[in-house]
């Protein structure tokens, strides 16, 4: 007979339910400091938490002929801001159908599981259902099921019998292959692990069935591959939609010199790499706004809210549109120019 998890979302068994709450207790501690300027927290990584978006390949989505470039037409503009204004998606007010006010959704916490494209677009998807004002059903959460996306995001890409909880996923993946064509249901319908082998577990009939009903939608521009240009990604928040995508994760992202003591980084804005720094693997996150004094973004994390500024950081706008000389690749060769990001993606409907 096939396993399923128990309903509970912390688990029925005491000893998983042990080793949780040790590993929580365990997790660093932020150090934030009031004398720094607030654009950025200052944030102790927690370099055990879970990576896992596939940067080995990037470069699929960014042909000009194959992405979205925005255009800022004044009808168009969602939030009513000028194309001066700095945006902050965390703003956003959303209600129930009743015209009760709906609390903006806490950052996710994917803990060790290399699940972040599906934590990614997990956010996505929700933002848009509070917007739209749709739900999974009466006494439902409005997160969708992490671990529904994530699971066939491995399916698609082979990698679920090969026992690594940590492999990644790409988020063209997730887009056009589960959230599209499969869609997704609550994660009241299908929880979230991430401390076993439960990511090997294909989701029930239940949840396979609920999910045919919230899917994006196939119509003009339902879901967007962007150029990734800051002037492009900035309109497109301008318009109401945040966007996930994947950066490569280098070493001063995670540890502090010298490195191989890993002890974890203590940073404000995100580090611009230096030329030798190895990369650590690749991870999803979200644009949700942007500072244009501070020329950074605001991206939100799926390491708890706990980690950063309530789940957030910033990233530099040098990050998104930059490149880092690749030291395996020929001096003399221009491929020795890499990006540090990639798979720039927005969803604008949903059901």
């Amino acid at each position: 007979m096939k396993w399923k998890p128990p309903a509970n979302p912390i688990h029925a068994m005491k000893g998983r339910k042990s080793r949780i709450l040790i590993r929580w207790k365990q997790r660093p501690q932020i150090v934030v400091s009031s004398s720094l300027p607030p654009v950025a927290p200052t944030v102790t990584i927690p370099f055990e938490f879970g990576l896992g978006w596939n940067h080995e390949a990037e470069g699929v989505y960014e042909d000009p002929l194959t992405v979205k470039h925005s255009h800022d037409d004044d009808d168009e503009l969602a939030l009513g801001v000028g194309i001066d204004d700095d945006v902050d998606l965390r703003k956003r007010q959303f209600t129930d159908k009743q015209g009760k006010n709906v609390k903006f959704p806490e950052a996710y916490d994917q803990g060790g599981l290399g699940s972040c494209t599906a934590n990614a677009l997990a956010f996505c998807y929700q933002f848009d259902m509070l917007n739209e004002v749709i739900s999974f059903g009466p006494g439902k959460t409005s997160i969708p099921s992490r671990l529904f996306i994530y699971y066939y995001e491995r399916a698609i890409e082979g990698s679920i019998s090969n026992n690594n909880k940590h492999t990644g996923a790409k988020l063209s993946d997730g887009i056009n292959n589960v959230l599209y064509t499969k869609g997704v249901c609550s994660e009241d319908d299908w929880r979230y692990y991430d401390d076993d082998d439960t990511y090997q577990i294909e989701p029930d009939l239940n949840a396979i069935n609920n999910a045919k009903f919230h899917k994006i939608i196939s119509q003009t521009d339902p879901f967007i591959a962007l150029y990734p240009s800051v002037e492009n990604l900035k309109i497109n928040l301008r318009k109401g939609f945040p966007i996930a995508f994947g950066f490569k994760v280098f070493q001063s992202f995670m540890y502090k010199l010298p490195y191989k003591d890993q002890i974890p980084a203590v940073f404000t804005t995100m580090p611009i790499p230096v030329y030798g720094e190895k990369i650590m693997g690749g991870h999803a996150v979200v644009l949700v706004g942007f500072k244009d004094k501070e020329k950074v973004f605001i991206v939100r994390n799926s390491w708890g809210k706990y980690w950063g500024e309530n789940g957030y950081f910033y990233m530099p706008y040098e990050i998104i549109e930059g490149n880092y000389i690749d030291p395996n690749v020929d001096p003399n060769d221009d491929k020795k120019f890499k990006r540090y990001t990639s798979d720039f993606w927005s969803i604008t409907e949903v059901s």
